[in-house]
């Protein structure tokens, strides 16, 4: 087993061992077969092959698509760099066969550092189609396509589920359609993948009819200006599935580690799973919400968000974070070290919790988490049990309204005097450089109220950047913990 391979191993381990604790259990038998090596043949492909030849290294084949479509179970075929048009859905777009818990069908470009790229043209519908795979893993590919065609999916599923399948570094930019579409998938890993530009959403789990996700992994992605790509015949439309990842009904769970999600047209993050979990994220200038979720569980942890509505001042109905509980059972909610900034300007609401419109119980725990700026009050509906503990809510243009909830308007006062939980601020945080549309820097000064002003209790023990906590006497409010000798 490489030492690349081990690492993947012992970071699904831990995704498993977490959704274990938290009650999700489910049936993982062979969820990590493909870190398994894989004993079946390695075939290549290569843009100066024939597909006469026998597919060896010394005689490779000259199309993915007809690599793939000689593939068996378990098989590895190795893309050369080179780029390789797309344009035939019969013949073009790559089939791989599934493989087993033990042996993975892989399929994979040979440099990680100098990928084959996968170029669809006239209208075809995918470069690479999954539909009712299993065990498969694709690593090291780009998928675009050229600027004349309406090529669609980069990576899709339509027809039938997928399970037992990971995707690893892979790049797709410029397509009319969506970057990687499964509307039904269990056991999933997208790690280190890039998605921009496309016309609709980066990562899309939607239009699922036996069970949406489950069980799936996002990890160290970047997912930015979906509905951005704008040709003659595609002009640029903003819409609410054009977002960084979007999730209909689903089982879940859903993990999201240490991603970017930046400038997409729709929502940055929009998950009905019954679970979603977003850890160590930099969710940034999404047009729409920037992070939206439904279901019945929810953990926001160690994560930035700002620039909701993306430089545009229009009123909107667009939030920071917006919650809509499952009316259909107890609903669990938490945003811890947690820093939301919204700007006045667009003249939205930072956070909102709607009603469930049920007799189900809903609860909301705001622990260690700067919720900054906004035009209007944090709005909670009366049904929301709030625990907010250790936390600074701020905004510049009011005091006496700054959340909404529980049939009450609390200000400055109110928080301060502990109404609402014990450790609460009503201060300006002080960041280093605040932005919206573009990037900014949300430490916050060694002067502000946010260093050592946070609990221990039910925080995590690190950072969105990985820094250990805490730094100082005690743990900081936010999504950063400063050094001791940070001077900003």
């Amino acid at each position: 087993m490489t030492t690349q391979t081990k690492c993947i191993f012992l970071i699904f381990s831990l995704f498993f061992l977490m959704i274990s604790v938290s009650g999700c259990i489910g049936n993982l038998s062979g969820a990590t077969g493909f870190l398994q090596e894989t004993p079946g043949n390695t075939f290549y492909v290569s843009s100066e092959g024939d597909n006469a030849n026998p597919g060896s290294r010394e005689k490779p084949w000259a199309t993915p698509g007809y690599g793939s479509r000689q593939l068996k179970a378990g098989d590895t075929l190795i893309i050369v760099a080179g780029k390789y048009e797309l344009s035939n859905p019969d013949t073009d777009i790559v089939l791989p066969p599934s493989g087993t818990s033990s042996s993975w069908t892989t399929i994979r470009g040979e440099n990680e550092n100098s990928l084959p790229v996968l170029i669809g043209k006239n209208n075809c519908p995918a470069a690479i189609d999954l539909s009712g795979k299993s065990f498969v893993r694709m690593a090291n590919l780009e998928i675009t396509g050229d600027e004349k065609g309406t090529f669609q999916d980069g990576i899709r599923a339509m027809n039938s589920p997928v399970n037992n399948c990971t995707f690893l570094k892979i790049y797709i930019h410029k397509i009319y359609g969506k970057g990687i579409f499964l509307p039904d998938a269990q056991d999933v890993v997208f790690d280190q993948c890039n998605i921009e530009y496309c016309g609709s959403a980066c990562i899309d789990g939607s239009s699922g009819k036996q069970g949406g996700w489950k069980r799936i992994l996002i990890r160290k992605c970047v997912l930015t200006f979906s509905g951005h790509f704008n040709q003659e015949n595609n002009p640029k439309t903003s819409s609410a599935n054009s977002g960084g990842i979007w999730i209909e009904k689903s089982e879940g769970p859903v993990e999201i580690v240490e991603t970017r999600i930046e400038h997409n047209l729709g929502d940055g993050i929009r998950s009905q799973a019954k679970q979603t979990i977003i850890r160590q994220c930099i969710i940034a200038n999404n047009s729409h919400h920037g992070i939206n979720l439904e279901g019945d569980k929810g953990t926001i942890e160690n994560t930035l968000v700002y620039g909701t509505g993306d430089g545009d001042n229009q009123e909107s109905r667009w939030v920071g974070i917006n919650i809509l509980p499952d009316p259909k059972s107890d609903s669990f909610f938490d945003v811890i070290n947690v820093t939301l900034q919204d700007n006045p300007e667009r003249q939205g609401t930072p956070l909102k919790m709607l009603p469930s419109s049920s007799s189900k119980k809903v609860f909301l725990t705001l622990r260690n988490s700067i919720i900054a700026g906004g035009y209007d009050p944090i709005s909670l509906s009366d049904d929301v049990n709030l625990r907010m503990e250790n936390s600074i809510i701020y905004q510049a243009q009011m005091d006496n309204q700054i959340i909404i909830g529980s049939n009450r308007k609390y200000g400055v006062a109110q928080i301060e005097k502990g109404e609402l939980g014990k450790g609460n601020l009503g201060r300006d945080p002080l960041f280093v450089a605040p932005a919206w549309g573009k990037n900014g820097n949300f430490h916050v000064k060694n002067t502000s109220s946010a260093l050592n002003s946070g609990t221990s209790s039910g925080a995590p023990s690190v950072d969105i950047e990985g820094r250990t906590r805490p730094q100082g006497s005690a743990f900081d409010i936010g999504a950063y913990e400063e050094p001791v000798s940070s001077e900003k």
